[in-house]
């Protein structure tokens, strides 16, 4: 379920350029455009039950603190005119979380590169034995890939195999799986 993860904190930070652009352009909604991506991402989180969902909720809350009039000295300075200290937050705000989503999205790398690894050695020791299948056309690339995944299983890949299957949901065997094949199927030359 991290590869889930993954790619739905990287589909949310692909709004930030968006959002740097609102403040750029002094988008009238830019804290409130803020507060909802915040909100979003705090969703994303919770869904998984990641603990950094709280931090997020509380940094929405200096946004919509700030956006109901209430300015706090240790975030602003007080003699800054009520709407620009607004956005001063709301983008402090985001630049806080986006730091907090690029990090887990990191450590999400970093947990699968180990793993990647291994998988790596399966595919290679278990194509001695037959070729990998070139991927359908018309047909389930997720089929494919089981298809693959229970190939992978036989002779003396076998407890390298139940470990990896012990330890990793099938989603993410699945995902880094069809990232090696991508890998894999870009260094093959096409035949002449």
């Amino acid at each position: 379920m991290r590869s889930v993860q993954k790619e739905q904190l990287l589909n949310h930070l692909e709004q930030v350029s968006s959002l740097t652009n609102e403040y750029a352009n002094s988008n009238p909604n830019y804290v409130e455009n803020i507060a909802a991506w915040l909100e979003s991402a705090e969703k994303i989180l919770q869904q998984f039950r990641h603990p950094m969902a709280s931090t997020i909720a509380t940094e929405r809350g200096k946004v919509l603190a700030m956006k109901d009039g209430r300015i706090d000295a240790r975030l602003v300075d007080p003699s800054v005119p009520k709407r620009k200290a607004q956005r001063i937050v709301a983008s402090a705000c985001l630049s806080g979380v986006v730091s907090i989503l690029s990090e887990i999205v990191e450590q999400i790398d970093r947990e699968f590169d180990q793993m990647k690894e291994k998988i790596a050695q399966l595919l290679a020791i278990s194509s001695t034995r037959e070729p990998i299948p070139m991927p359908p056309e018309n047909n389930s690339r997720e089929a494919w890939l089981m298809g693959i995944w229970k190939s992978l299983a036989g002779g003396e890949t076998h407890s390298m195999y139940q470990y990896i299957n012990t330890t990793l949901p099938m989603v993410d065997r699945l995902y880094i799986l069809d990232r090696l094949l991508d890998n894999l199927l870009e260094s093959v030359e096409p035949p002449n």
